[in-house]
């Protein structure tokens, strides 16, 4: 991710994946980096941290 050049960037939440640790299980680790990147205001463009049934239509 390049914050630098502004962009507007949106993380599903609940579509990226990571595996466990042997000091900590992969849910912590998706839990952590979308408390992460939902709270970093490094530019002047906000992170958006959505499920991804908020941004698709499953009508069509």
């Amino acid at each position: 991710m390049d914050l630098s050049k502004d962009y507007k960037v949106t993380v599903i939440e609940d579509a990226h994946t990571t595996a466990s640790r042997p000091h900590i299980d992969a849910q912590t680790v998706i839990r952590h980096y979308n408390w992460l990147w939902g709270d970093m205001t490094p530019t002047k463009y906000k992170l958006a941290v959505k499920k991804a049934k908020d941004l698709l239509d499953f009508n069509k």
